[in-house]
């Protein structure tokens, strides 16, 4: 009976061990599994951190991409802008250099048309004078030899008057 008692508590120790070394083992097992977990957890944290922060530098690079493209673009606009005045700036510039030397233009055809129109006016006038003084010459010769004429004839009468006197 011992024997069996012993038999049986060596039995139930044996079982007591086993299942403390089944109990550690189990716990073993969990804590290995659990620090698996962790580890798998940790892993997965730090990817996606990594993959936050790639993501984060790709937003931030791209952002700036977008800012450089917008900033290039505004410059283009401006840069344009400035072109466009400065060409309209050359534009009126020539208008007005072109207004002005068609006004000086303008002024010395207008110049020359009335020099001419006084050389013109002067040329009539002298014409004119000559023409009278021609008219007067011609008129005193008319009258001299008119008078020439007058005094031959009165010269002739007097001389026929005197020669009948004579034979009278």
């Amino acid at each position: 009976r011992e024997t069996e008692q012993e038999a049986r508590r060596e039995r139930e120790a044996q079982e007591a061990r086993e299942a403390e070394e089944k109990e550690r083992n189990l716990q073993q097992k969990k804590a290995r599994e659990q620090e698996a977990r962790d580890r798998d957890a940790r892993e997965r944290e730090a990817r996606i951190a990594r993959v936050a922060e790639e993501a984060k530098a790709a937003s931030e690079q791209q952002a700036r991409e977008i800012y450089d493209a917008k900033e290039a673009k505004e410059a283009s606009e401006r840069q344009a802008k400035l072109e466009a005045l400065r060409k309209a700036r050359e534009d009126l510039e020539r208008c007005r250099q072109e207004d002005q030397e068609r006004r000086e233009r303008e002024d010395a055809e207008e110049a020359e048309r009335k020099d001419a129109q006084r050389a013109e006016r002067r040329a009539k006038r002298e014409a004119d004078r000559r023409a009278r003084e021609e008219t007067e010459r011609r008129e005193q010769e008319e009258a001299a030899r008119q008078r020439e004429e007058a005094r031959r004839r009165h010269e002739k009468e007097e001389v026929e008057r005197r020669e009948q006197e004579e034979q009278l």
